[in-house]
């Protein structure tokens, strides 16, 4: 395999897990805001109910996986190691923010 294929895996599998991460966000974002679905988790222990997530949660998911594939796109179309680079970056931000939570709220 050459260079440039491992480039385009390496910017191109994350750009196409993103978009439908995006796409699959922002209709399960319709369907919610629509009432035509409710979200609830589970209740915690000792507790008798949870409450119904709003769609204004997924937003933000939504935004955020929509920019990311945006940035791995770009890094794709202009052959961008720095793009690439950034991408990648800002992907470990947000997993590492999302292992932190978690494992502070353990």
């Amino acid at each position: 395999m050459t260079r440039r294929w491992l480039f385009v895996l390496a910017a191109g599998l994350p750009c196409l897990v993103l978009l439908v991460f995006c796409a699959v966000g922002a209709q399960e974002w319709w369907l919610i805001s629509t009432k035509q679905i409710a979200v609830i988790p589970m209740p915690r222990p000792g507790q008798a109910s949870a409450a119904e997530v709003p769609a204004a949660r997924l937003v933000p998911w939504v935004l955020g996986s929509g920019a990311l594939a945006v940035t791995f796109a770009w890094a794709l179309l202009r052959r961008s190691t720095r793009a690439l680079a950034l991408g990648y970056a800002a992907l470990l931000v947000v997993l590492g923010a999302a292992w932190a939570r978690h494992a502070l709220a353990a």
